[in-house]
């Protein structure tokens, strides 16, 4: 049925494209197609041709942001997404990315507002809190972040990432006993190696 399903988006995108290829939903569909297939240069040509014809259509800078962030591009992803979310502020996908960003970027102070916004609007509450409390611990405020691990652990036990942020924030707060417990756990679940849940090691933070 999968199958059958993205024939027909196929087809359809590929008929509009031929019926209006000026159009922004034509280069918005161009632009997924082009990002699915790895080609993220191609995409955010077609997305920055979506956004000249259709400035406040949802879902166009975000979807520039997303490509500019697997480019590496930081800069030009956080410019996309603070562009999307002064359109849609409600867009919980894009305050969790662009929070993701801010702390690549090393700016924690303004990553925390990102992920509240992300945690209020309901958007994956695990990985915005495990993202808040890394911005909080690099802010020295080592309360709030335990608590921020504390409660994505209680969201989605299976965080591996949020068990051994808590333990590192456990061992800077002195309270051995609780990091060695979270470090523990943190080995025995199983490495996943993705997004959020990555250790610092090998952190790629992902839409």
């Amino acid at each position: 049925m999968a199958h059958i399903d993205h024939a027909q988006s196929e087809q359809y995108g590929q008929r509009l494209v031929e019926a209006a290829p000026n159009s922004y939903q034509a280069h918005y569909w161009l632009a997924e197609k082009h990002e699915r297939r790895g080609d993220f240069a191609g995409a955010a040509e077609e997305y920055r041709a979506a956004i000249e014809r259709a400035p406040g259509a949802a879902g166009l800078n975000f979807g520039l942001g997303r490509v500019y962030l697997q480019m590496a591009n930081y800069q030009a992803a956080t410019e996309a997404l603070e562009r999307e979310l002064a359109i849609h502020p409600f867009y919980g996908a894009a305050h969790l990315t662009l929070g993701s960003l801010y702390i690549l970027q090393a700016q924690f102070q303004q990553a925390v507002p990102c992920l509240e916004a992300a945690i209020r609007l309901n958007h994956k509450p695990a990985e915005a809190h495990l993202l808040r409390g890394r911005a909080r611990a690099k802010l020295g405020d080592l309360e709030k972040a335990a608590a921020d691990f504390e409660r994505a652990i209680e969201l989605q036990p299976g965080l591996r990432g949020a068990h051994y942020e808590l333990a590192m924030v456990y061992s800077r707060m002195g309270r051995k006993r609780e990091a060695e417990e979270s470090l523990r756990t943190f080995r025995s679940l199983p490495d996943t190696r993705s997004g959020a849940a990555m250790t610092p090691a090998s952190r790629s933070i992902t839409p």
